[in-house]
């Protein structure tokens, strides 16, 4: 489940990177709800990171028989 948690937070890192390069400005400049996309993606990230390491902490605490 680690690597399925690591694949996840990996590609939407990446393709926030990518979206973020020098050659997809115009698409990273797309306005959505009045800010760029870029900022949007930059938001997923932090979000889908605290995500997934609240499901990691929360399965590596359920496997040891935490609370």
């Amino acid at each position: 489940m680690s690597f399925v948690l690591l694949f996840i937070f990996a590609a939407v890192y990446f393709i926030a990177a990518i979206i973020n390069t020098a050659e997809f400005k115009h698409v990273a400049g797309t306005q959505i709800l009045g800010l760029p996309l870029a900022f949007h993606l930059g938001v997923l990230v932090f979000i889908v990171g605290l995500v997934v390491t609240h499901v990691h902490l929360a399965q590596s605490d359920k496997k040891s028989g935490g609370k």
